[in-house]
């Protein structure tokens, strides 16, 4: 999987899966001068793929700079260019535009020198 912006490229390489696809409905929630619930639904959609990472913090030292430095975590798009055969949306291969969507860059360690990462991606367009 590759993760593109202006001229940067990073390839992700190694167990990247499993790839989840979650999509969600936003709706305003209001309570009535009565107490009962009222709900608009604003038919936005957004969708997001999360990508579980594992290994060492240098085999994914470029992945944490092109978030952190290049595309400023929320404020960049960039593209997202799946593996052969991978679907995210638009056919199988074909890139996506995403917005990385936290605002840190979390990691667990699960053993002395092995961590896992989380990358949610919000689809945009």
């Amino acid at each position: 999987m590759t993760f593109e912006y202006d001229e940067i490229k990073v390839t992700v390489h190694g167990s990247i899966y499993p790839l989840t696809w979650k999509v969600t409905r936003k709706q305003n929630r209001l309570k009535d001068q009565a107490g009962a619930a009222i709900i608009y639904d604003r038919d936005q959609r957004q969708e997001f793929i999360v990508i579980n990472l594992t290994g060492t913090h240098s085999e994914h030292a470029a992945i944490r700079d092109f978030i952190i430095s290049t595309v400023c975590f929320q404020l960049n798009t960039f593209y997202v260019i799946p593996d052969a055969g991978v679907d995210l949306g638009n056919g199988e291969g074909l890139e996506i535009t995403a917005r990385y969507f936290s605002s840190n860059f979390s990691e667990i360690m699960n053993q002395y020198h092995s961590y896992s990462y989380q990358l949610i991606l919000r689809v945009e367009g």
